[in-house]
């Protein structure tokens, strides 16, 4: 009695309990196999150990159910069933299309698998079917016959909405089969229309185009090729015998050694000769093709080949200027030497020779590793291995010593091939390229200070677009206020908009400043103007005018060794660093944090320190701080030029000063500065306490 062994394929075992429980019922599985595809299994199952795979459809999943059966899909064995819960008539021809033997409705299961199961495997001996629920013996052979069995005991409205939905999926169907025969159509008449696209192609080309049997007789010719042999378009060719328009010798290589070659290799290239019906004989360079039909046998075989005459001549041409080149190669103040594919000179030049101490008559047949000195022999072997590698041309650059002589050598390694383009041997040329390393380098630096002073103007007109929009906003935003409003505010009001304006200005100005002052000291124009005054005092008036305009009161101890200290320095520079440091201690620092200022002197010197216990300074930003425009990377978030700090290290070196910085981030920053005090009596500091 027949059995079958069925694969239920599903997302979880649960799913395909319902579909194995009616396959036992009809008394045709002998034994079931699970496979689940959440996840995909790795290995796919030996299809031919089942008879049957059952699994349920769903849309979700479809590109891995679809994957995991292609092989038994496309091959038709073992037979696929689908089972499907939306059972629309696109999803049944598309899982039809694919190569599902059958697609079930889940609905109507129980009626329509039995029927199903015998016309798949045919009405061999098999068990007698368990009763199926609601079923009966006898099932039709078509879709109406089985639901209208299935569906029987339900009521008639029912019975209307099963048929409504097979004539609405027939109908679904046919539409579908319509649309895929109008796009087979549309396929078939692109492929014509690339065809003949393709056949005008091949008529036109410049090369002969032939495809004959494997016997010779043409069964196709170009116009090329018609043309060379004189066959007129309209002249017949199946009579002709292709293999005759070979000189003797290359008919019997073509019939002894390429044709066999081509049966096993499918392809070959290489030259042959033609015979013209004048009896001129041509050289071709050609590519020997077979095809096969599906059976492996062949079906024809395909010629393309092209005349090289003038390539020949061209090559002759070349071969007799040699002496021409080797005259010029002699001239050259060039290292010039050739080797073969063993790294064996065959030829070097009269400056080589000379220049590396070695005899004309007995550098051929040397090897490359003695022919240069035993530092760079390693080298250049390395590179004509390279060579001989990818067939190609190599450049590269060394420092090259000879006898007490260093200097830079670069060396162009290029490959030379024969008439069948065959590498046979290496052409070097190594030419001291020291000087040119030199006016590189000087225009690499060029390009490199250029392009950093682009980057600084760039960085300049974007910080200062930026830095100038908010006072000029909040002046533009307080007279338009003041025009508006003015008139009915009271004095008080009035005022504190002027105020605004007036800090504005200020902030405006001293910005101009800082720009201008950089301007001056990068062009050589500022000159130090040096004046006696007590830089206590001085001090003093600056600290007192800037905690005026702190709005985060900063608290500011100031310790000065002396009451009174007087310099005889630039009293504009000392200000504008001040003023810089201070500002900068105020801004990065918390609101009501401690800044320090200490002033000392000893003997000439005067130091200044300033600190503060603010956001601080990254470690990999605090070498390029003192460059223009550049700020920390952690202050992004303040208002600021990147400037006072520039104007603060060419100050103190405007001053033969010096300008010392530590900092941690997080922890605050303290600047040291120590500059000559510029004032001495009998060699001794003038200190008035």
């Amino acid at each position: 009695m027949n059995r079958l062994k069925v694969l239920m394929v599903g997302i979880s075992f649960a799913e395909t309990v319902g579909i194995e429980e009616l396959l036992q019922q009809t008394g045709y599985l002998d034994q079931s196999h699970f496979v689940g595809l959440n996840p995909l299994p790795e290995n796919l199952p030996d299809w031919s150990v089942f008879d049957l795979v059952c699994l349920q459809y769903e849309r979700d999943n479809s590109v891995e159910i679809l994957s995991f059966l292609a092989d038994p899909l496309r091959k038709g064995s073992p037979p696929v069933f689908f089972f499907v819960d939306d059972y629309d008539p696109h999803t049944v021809l598309h899982l039809t299309n694919l190569g599902g033997r059958r697609v079930f409705p889940l609905a109507g299961l129980a009626a329509m698998l039995p029927a199903s199961l015998k016309a798949v495997f045919g009405p061999g001996e098999w068990p007698a079917a368990e009763p199926l629920p609601g079923g009966q013996p006898e099932l039709a052979t078509d879709w109406q016959r089985l639901i209208s069995i299935n569906l029987e005991k339900e009521k008639a409205e029912r019975l209307n909405d099963e048929l409504e939905r097979l004539v609405l999926a027939r109908t679904g169907a046919l539409d579908a089969t319509n649309r895929e025969l109008a796009a087979e159509i549309s396929r078939r008449k692109a492929i014509e229309e690339i065809s003949d696209q393709l056949e005008q192609i091949l008529w036109q080309t410049p090369d002969i185009v032939v495809i004959c049997n494997p016997n010779g007789s043409l069964r196709y010719l170009n116009k090329a090729g018609r043309e060379m042999f004189r066959i007129s378009d309209r002249q017949p060719i199946g009579d002709v015998d292709i293999f005759q328009v070979y000189s003797p010798f290359y008919q019997r290589k073509l019939r002894e050694e390429i044709l066999p070659y081509v049966l096993i290799n499918n392809i070959w290239r290489g030259e042959m000769q033609v015979q013209l019906p004048d009896g001129k004989l041509i050289p071709v360079s050609q590519v020997v093709l077979v095809n096969r039909h599906i059976n492996h046998e062949v079906e024809y075989i395909a010629l393309i080949s092209r005349d090289i005459s003038e390539f020949k001549r061209i090559e002759q041409d070349l071969r007799d200027s040699r002496e021409e080149y080797r005259t010029l190669a002699e001239a050259a103040h060039d290292y010039i030497y050739m080797v073969d594919t063993d790294g064996i000179l065959v030829y070097a030049n009269h400056f080589a020779c000379q220049a590396l101490n070695l005899d004309v008559e007995r550098v051929v047949g040397m090897s490359a590793a003695r022919f240069f000195p035993e530092s760079y022999s390693a080298e250049l072997l390395q590179m004509i291995g390279e060579v001989r590698e990818i067939d190609s041309a190599i450049y590269n650059e060394g420092s090259f010593r000879l006898a007490d002589r260093e200097f830079w050598l670069g060396t162009w390694l290029v490959p030379v091939h024969n008439s069948i383009g065959k590498l046979v041997s290496i052409l070097g040329i190594s030419r001291d390229i020291s000087e040119q390393r030199k006016t590189d380098d000087a225009l690499k630096r060029a390009l490199e200070n250029e392009k950093q002073i682009n980057q600084m103007q760039s960085s300049f007109f974007s910080m200062t677009s930026h830095q100038f929009r908010t006072p000029l906003s909040t002046i533009l935003l307080s007279v338009e206020m003041l025009k508006k409003y003015g008139q009915h505010w009271d004095d008080a009001k009035r005022l504190e908009l002027l105020d605004r304006i007036g800090e504005a200005s200020r902030r405006l100005q001293a910005m101009l400043e800082n720009i201008l002052m950089i301007s001056r000291v990068d062009s050589g124009n500022y000159e130090t103007q040096h004046k006696e005054f007590d830089l206590v005092a001085f001090s003093t008036g600056i600290i007192q005018e800037l905690i005026s305009n702190d709005r985060d009161n900063h608290p500011v101890e100031f310790l000065h060794s002396s009451d009174r200290l007087m310099v005889c320095s630039d009293s504009v520079l000392l200000g504008g660093i001040l003023d810089n440091l201070i500002s900068n201690a105020f801004k990065y620092s918390p609101k009501g944090s401690p800044v320090r200022i200490k002033l000392s002197c000893e003997e000439t010197q005067v130091t200044l320190e300033v600190s503060d216990e603010g956001i601080g300074i990254p470690e990999q930003d605090q070498k390029r701080l003192f460059q223009s425009f550049q700020r920390a990377s952690n202050t992004e978030t303040y208002p600021g030029t990147g400037i006072g700090l520039t104007i603060v290290k060419k100050s103190v070196e405007l001053l033969n000063g010096h300008v010392f910085l530590k900092s941690k981030e997080g922890q605050g920053t303290t600047f040291l500065l120590r500059f000559p005090s510029g004032r001495q009596e009998n060699g001794v500091l003038y200190e008035t306490r």
